[in-house]
């Protein structure tokens, strides 16, 4: 065994032991549930939620700050390991003012603390299985995967201690006004889920779907207009596929000849190396269309690409295959 395996070997036991104490603080208890105050409380503040969707101002209430948040210049934000707890109000009085700096890092917060229960339990079960095998059966590789995956575990504890309910219950609505500031990371993600990234909040509020069936279409207009090749690339497989775990599905018909354009759409787009694969795609996507319906497919998306797509990149590098719709980097 390399010198330095047994020191990766003992940082990963000792990190394990952190993440798990720091998992017992962060995590609720099994069955927990809003008490019926918290709930009331939800309840009185359904306004402030629903005040981003509409886009109507709410009542200030809850120390949302926003006479000292108007004076901080928009380019300042919180660092980047400040607790969510203490920065939740001025970011989300700022996302109210349209501030797209503010919207997007809060959105991107809220959705770590969402899940962060459930990647700290998947980062601690891996790490002891990794743990659990002998250590001449264990690659580096191995080890410093875990140890990434604990290190991430640590912050993300750190990052969404002490958040609640009331907060994490916003991620919905704050995703949708970042999504409508231009935020693509939003945007793409509210387009493929929309509410159904957070079901604890949509079965309270199933009056988001409605949000979302009048937003999306919006949205996806925008993003075609900003050059978003991972809108592309949805929309051709919605067209094409029915996606039960995506909300896409449900807002658009399956239609082979628009799978075609947008899917003609992404292979202008694409790098030498995928063009076999998207043109076996294009192959079986126009054996049942009209020929004149294609020329008029193909003139559609060569306009598009010229007008809104030239300065996109790759299609096939900023979209590849299995990414993921909803993802946030570390």
């Amino acid at each position: 065994m390399p010198r330095h395996r047994p020191i990766l070997w003992f940082g990963l036991i000792l990190m394990l032991g952190g993440v798990a104490v720091l998992f017992l603080r962060v995590a609720p208890k099994a069955g927990e549930r809003p008490s019926p105050r918290s709930t009331a409380r939800l309840s009185r503040e359904a306004p402030a939620i629903a005040a981003i969707t509409t886009g109507h101002a709410p009542p200030e209430e809850d120390g949302l700050m926003a006479a000292t948040v108007a004076a901080v210049p928009a380019s300042l934000l919180p660092p980047a390991d400040a607790p969510l707890t203490q920065t939740f109000a001025a970011l989300l009085a700022r996302t109210r003012t349209g501030d797209k700096p503010a919207a997007a890092r809060l959105y991107r917060d809220l959705m770590r603390c969402r899940n962060h229960a459930t990647r700290q339990t998947s980062a601690l079960y891996w790490s002891n299985t990794i743990l659990a095998q002998k250590p001449e059966n264990t690659s580096e590789q191995e080890l410093e995967a875990a140890q990434s995956r604990l290190e991430q575990s640590a912050e993300y504890a750190a990052l969404c201690h002490g958040t609640d309910e009331r907060q994490l219950g916003q991620l919905t609505p704050v995703m949708l006004a970042a999504a409508r500031l231009g935020v693509a990371d939003a945007r793409d993600c509210y387009v493929h889920r929309g509410p159904r990234i957070d079901l604890p909040t949509l079965l309270h509020h199933p009056d988001y779907l409605t949000v979302y069936a009048r937003e999306a279409p919006a949205l996806i207009d925008a993003a075609i207009k900003a050059g978003d090749w991972k809108m592309v690339d949805m929309l051709q497989y919605a067209y094409g596929n029915h996606d039960s775990g995506s909300l896409i599905s449900g807002l658009v018909e399956q239609d082979p000849l628009t799978q075609y354009r947008y899917l003609k759409l992404y292979r202008l787009g694409a790098e030498d190396r995928a063009a076999t694969r998207v043109d076996a795609q294009l192959s079986r996507a126009t054996a049942t269309l009209d020929p004149a319906a294609l020329i008029e497919a193909d003139a559609w998306a060569r306009q598009t690409y010229d007008h809104y797509f030239q300065n996109s990149g790759e299609s096939t590098s900023v979209a590849p295959q299995y990414w993921d719709a909803c993802g946030i980097a570390p």
